[in-house]
């Protein structure tokens, strides 16, 4: 398998011209949250396989792009046929969660694999503004490298 790294918006586009050619795509992200501790831990590693809606089976955890705009990772608890469009029921494992319905052009997968990671358990700890403040951190750390990369290339 080859790896490459992609911007979250391009995988959608990515992911429809693989499928369309028959081919398979993953990718990878890290879970920030525990909406669906104790199976996936805040800092986890998820290994994500592109999957239309109509391919996903009750049961499985998927990922899926919700209200905010921001990729979420739930368990897949229902499927139904609404004026000619499928919807999804989704829920987090937590037990205070309740249930989403999901839109099956918001559905960017299936995941095929969770990585434990010890970052997860440390920060698990943590009281949650403190957590907060870290995802803050680590999103400036993660931008300003983005910025820097884009001028190092452009100064090639």
């Amino acid at each position: 398998m080859r790896r490459v790294s992609v911007p979250p918006p391009a995988i959608e586009t990515l992911a429809a011209e693989v499928s369309a050619k028959g081919g398979r795509l993953q990718f990878e992200a890290v879970v920030y949250g525990t909406s669906m501790s104790p199976t996936i831990r805040h800092g986890d590693l998820i290994i994500v396989e592109a999957a239309a809606a109509e391919q996903l089976e009750i049961g499985e955890l998927i990922v899926y792009r919700g209200p905010t705009g921001r990729d979420v990772a739930h368990r897949l608890i229902g499927k139904r046929e609404t004026r000619g469009s499928l919807l999804l029921t989704t829920r987090a494992d937590s037990p205070t969660a309740r249930d989403e319905t999901v839109a099956a052009a918001d559905v960017r997968g299936r995941i095929v694999k969770v990585e434990h990671r010890l970052r997860g358990h440390l920060l698990d700890r943590l009281p949650a503004p403190a957590v907060r403040m870290i995802w803050k951190l680590e999103r400036q750390l993660r931008r300003s490298t983005e910025r820097l990369m884009r001028r190092v290339v452009r100064a090639r």
